[in-house]
This record gives structure tokens, sequence and C-alpha cells, in this order.
């Protein structure tokens, strides 16, 4: 196992406010099975791993360990809650589905109007701050012009 995998795991314990002891109290293991999954020289079943994320409260095991949701080959990797998303979704009807379908649309534009809202400000604020300053005052009503 890597390196950065048993100091992930590490870090997710001290984050969640565990010592090792409770740890493997609670989970029911022996000290060296678990003081050896943190150091790198062995490794947890993924039933195990499983387990340690939802002690730790881990949502996304993915991301949590340096996953970027994408295979190797560029396929999209789905996480626990994206793959019951999907399954809830399969469950629906053509009616529920179309709704579904509007919320998502409608929030997908709204996330994007923000990013593009978010865009225009820093550049705006990029301009501002490098366009030389004016010892003379400015109208109120002319600056708002010129930002708009």
């Amino acid at each position: 196992m890597k390196k950065d995998f048993s100091e992930t795991l590490k870090n997710l314990r001290i984050q969640a406010g565990y010592t090792q002891k409770q740890v493997y109290d609670l989970l029911g293991i022996r000290q060296s099975t678990f003081s050896a999954w943190e150091t790198g020289r062995a490794e947890p079943s993924a039933d195990m791993l499983l387990k340690l994320c939802k002690l730790y409260k881990v949502n996304d095991i993915f991301s949590a360990f340096g996953y970027d949701g994408y295979n190797e080959d560029g396929s999209i990797q789905l996480n626990l809650p994206e793959i019951e998303l999907v399954e809830n979704y399969r469950k629906l009807d053509p009616q529920g589905r179309e709704h579904v379908n509007t919320v998502l649309d409608w929030e997908a534009k709204r996330t994007s109007t923000i990013a593009g809202q978010a865009a225009r400000i820093a550049e705006l604020e990029k301009s501002s701050a490098q366009a030389p300053s004016s010892s003379s005052p400015t109208c109120p009503n002319t600056r708002m012009q010129i930002l708009l």
C-alpha cells in the first residue's frame, strides 16, 4: 500500500478525533493490525476500509484518497453517493425523471451563471487594481456606468 494512502488514513482518523486505541477497539481488531494500516505495512480489506470511512464520516472516499473521479482512460468513476443517485434515478417513472432533469438543468445554468459572474468580478477587480488612480473625485453615477 502506498505511503500516501496510509498517511491519509491516519490523517482522517485524527481529523475525526479518534485515537488509534479507540478505533481498533470499536472495530474489534488487534492494535498491531491497525498500526500496520497507518504505517503502510499492510492494507485493510475493502469491507474494513468502508467501515473506517463510515466511522470517520468520509462521504466521498475517492476524493478523500486523492482520486479525481476519473479512471485512467478518462471515463467517469462514480463515488458512493453518486451511485445511489443513479440507482434512485433509475427507479423513477418518466414524470419523475422529467422533474429531476428540469431541476438539474436549472441548477447547471444557475451554477454556470454564478461562475461567470465571479469571473467577471475578478476581471474587473484586476483591471481596477491595474488602472492608474486619479486624484480627482469620481462621480458615483459615472463609476456605476463603467462597472456595468
